[in-house]
């Protein structure tokens, strides 16, 4: 049961990390393009 329980929140962190992730990639990307060009 704990096992379970730990194994969901790995998932959990692991989906939020990915999520941020993307934010970052998402809203940096336009500047770094800036800045290449």
């Amino acid at each position: 049961m704990v096992v379970f329980a730990c194994l969901i929140l790995l998932v959990v962190l692991f989906f939020c990390i990915f999520a941020l992730k993307q934010t970052i990639e998402s809203a940096c990307h336009p500047k770094i393009q800036a800045l290449l060009s």
